[in-house]
């Protein structure tokens, strides 16, 4: 049976409370509510902004019901999935301060560290995260599903921030806490942030088989978002190898592209994508491809330092490999600028790395030198290139 796209000025009406809505505008209401979450779920964020703050308008101040803290929510998410972060931040804190610890305040904190993982204040992502997660602690709901999905996302923040050994810890207890009360979708998510590690620090065949087994849960059970993302992340993983397997990175991070247009995804994990692809295509020689690519993560509007970083030392590579020598090192230089606005964190560092190898090839050994040292004050020795691609319902 397919489903019927609900028109946002019908609806059906809700017995019960409504405070000084009535029962007609409620179901308006609640109609337009339901389509501003399904246009959220399916991508459109701007769709489910343009409703949900539309239905603020009409019942601030005036219910009582669940329509307001759904429609802040809706809100807030939609805020991040355009890509205003600074503006979902604040309606998130908004709704995290009222300790309510059900599925709409974890999902609300579990994107809170996430959006303040992804502007580099990680201290702020962790302080709130620890804080977030005592309060489920107190409410004695530890084992759920929601608890575990947001030691998830808070195990992300200290993987960034350094502190591996404690990411792995918590990622570890939270998969044989979720596989013990039986919880899949918790159980992968934690699979796939570990896989994220075991990657990062090189062991990329086991990170492959731990990706593996979480995109056969959430396919399983119809989670085409976290697919989508996992996808991405295999690709990713494909062109890590020694040598880069190129055949079976490829129609991954295709597949996730075009899944991408039609699911819930952050703006972000979008560009990140097309600029993984960008890579694959220059690995395989096809230049122009990756610089039509890159042309596209360089139109996007949304705020992404990171992979705005990794796509200047791509276009810089790029530059290189047409004997661009003095465009390739203008790239670079243009990717040291952003890159120290950034804070010192693993991702960082990884970057900071590759631009030191990238400098000193087109002949910038001073460059290099502090690139390197950058790398170091970071998270100190790791290895050169790759991100960290976060997991659970927090990006």
């Amino acid at each position: 049976m397919s489903a019927v796209r609900p028109n946002p000025d019908t609806g059906r009406a809700k017995p019960g409370r409504m405070g000084h809505v009535d029962a007609d505008e409620y179901a308006d209401l609640r109609a337009a509510l339901d389509y501003a979450e399904l246009s959220l779920e399916t991508g459109d964020g701007r769709q489910a902004l343009e409703q949900a703050e539309r239905i603020l308008s009409l019942v601030r101040g005036r219910s009582d019901d669940d329509l307001l803290p759904a429609a802040l929510l809706t809100r807030a998410l939609a805020l991040e999935s355009v890509g205003r972060t600074a503006d979902a931040i604040e309606a998130l804190e908004g709704i995290v301060a009222v300790r309510d610890p059900g599925r709409r305040w974890v999902r609300a904190s579990m994107t809170l560290i996430w959006c303040y993982r992804e502007i580099g204040d990680l201290e702020r992502s962790l302080a709130r995260g620890e804080g977030l997660l005592q309060n489920i602690r107190e409410a004695g709901l530890d084992a759920t599903d929601n608890a575990i999905k947001l030691q998830v996302t808070l195990a992300s923040s200290y993987w960034s921030s350094g502190d591996v050994r404690h990411a792995r810890r918590i990622l570890r207890n939270a998969a044989a806490t979720a596989e013990r009360v039986g919880l899949p979708e918790a159980r992968a998510a934690a699979f796939w942030n570990l896989s994220i590690i075991e990657s990062h620090d090189g062991d990329v065949e086991d990170a492959l088989a731990l990706a593996a087994q979480a995109l056969e849960t959430f396919e399983s059970v119809g989670n085409h978002t976290y697919a989508a993302q996992l996808r991405g992340v295999l690709g990713t993983f494909h062109l890590r190898l020694e040598p880069p397997d190129l055949d079976a990175a490829v129609p991954l991070l295709e597949q996730a592209a075009d899944d991408f247009a039609w699911t819930r995804c952050s703006p972000i994990n979008v560009i990140d994508n097309l600029e993984t692809l960008a890579r694959a295509r220059f690995l395989a020689g096809d230049l122009d491809g990756a610089e039509t690519l890159l042309d596209q993560v360089f139109s996007s509007t949304i705020a992404a330092t990171f992979v705005e970083v990794s796509a200047l030392a791509l276009r810089g590579q790029l530059e290189a490999a047409r004997g661009r020598t003095e465009n390739a090192r203008e790239s670079y230089r243009s990717a040291v600028y952003k890159l120290t606005a950034i804070g010192a964190d693993r991702k960082a560092a990884k970057l900071w790395f590759e631009l030191g190898t990238l400098l000193s090839e087109v002949g910038e050994p001073d460059g290099a030198r502090e690139a390197f040292k950058q790398a170091a004050a970071a998270t100190g020795q790791l290895r050169p290139r790759g991100r960290f691609t976060s997991a659970g319902a927090a990006g």
